[in-house]
């Protein structure tokens, strides 16, 4: 998941009322119970819809419907009133700010935003499809996710409007598990049609004992989670630091090297900052 995307969750309900200094803050008003129905008056009625809330703010007023609580967004979520609410007020704010949302702007990051999960401009239509939103609607959606977060990242950057033990407290109650996860090496090992794979099964164990025997030209690092450990590769959560596995091929042996594992764990508020900060730099 985007960092950004988790600082956002946590604090964008902490923003909603900064900003507005000469103008009337904005409100959330409940509309409980309003039906939306079809038929004569005398006749059983037909529920379409119920409003849930109304956000009147200084640039505009939004009205908010069952239906939206149970349609999910464009990146899959389902949303409550105070999500939605949440991000029709800070909308707000990017529009009273004369944030740079147009179009253009919005085509550009949202290209980008592709490319970043190995998609290609024009496949935003099928992920729009997928969710039941026309393009028309998926673009109008991401352009207020992209207002949104320009806001929240204001906020956070200008480190003047929100409290750190604010935002600490909320991350508390709602904290990022990470998952186990191994740091490997790989190495391969061919067998040729003319070597015996006897020979080379007893100069990969001698290696595995002795580091001894075999010039292996190992990978570079990565990280690989323990949901994404394939068929045959079980032993790999078992495996000491800097020992070394193989793996039986068709044509030959893989060499696994562990060089850190990762424990499940809760990430703490600091080792979060940590991480940002490594990924800003």
């Amino acid at each position: 998941m985007n960092k950004s995307i988790v600082l956002y969750s946590l604090i964008v309900l902490l923003v909603l009322n900064i900003g507005a200094k000469d103008t009337e803050p904005p409100q959330v008003k409940s509309e409980q119970s309003q039906e939306i129905a079809v038929g004569q008056k005398d006749t059983p009625r037909l529920l379409i819809d119920e409003t849930k809330a109304m956000v009147h703010g200084t640039e505009r007023s939004q009205l908010f419907c069952k239906s939206d609580l149970e349609r999910r967004g464009i990146d899959s979520r389902l949303r409550t009133i105070d999500d939605l609410s949440a991000d029709a007020l800070t909308y707000q704010q990017a529009l009273r700010l004369k944030v740079p949302i147009d179009d253009a702007v919005v085509k550009d990051h949202l290209n980008r935003t592709l490319r970043g999960f190995g998609l290609k401009p024009g496949d935003e239509e099928v992920v729009f499809a997928q969710e039941g939103y026309s393009f028309e609607e998926g673009f109008e959606q991401f352009r207020v996710m992209y207002g949104v977060n320009i806001m929240v990242d204001h906020h956070i950057k200008s480190g003047l409007l929100i409290p750190d033990e604010a935002i600490i407290a909320k991350y508390a109650e709602n904290p990022i598990m990470l998952q186990p996860a191994y740091l490997l090496e790989t190495a391969f090992i061919p067998v040729r049609v003319s070597d015996s794979i006897g020979e080379i099964q007893k100069k990969v164990d001698q290696f595995i004992s002795t580091s001894k025997g075999l010039e292996v030209t190992w990978s570079d690092p990565y990280w690989l989670k323990e949901t994404e450990i394939g068929e045959g590769l079980d032993f790999i959560p078992r495996m000491k630091t800097v020992q070394i596995k193989s793996q039986k091929l068709v044509n030959g042996f893989q060499l696994y090297r562990l060089r850190k594992k990762r424990l499940q764990h809760t990430v703490s508020f600091d080792e979060l900052v940590q991480l940002k900060e490594k990924k800003e730099r």
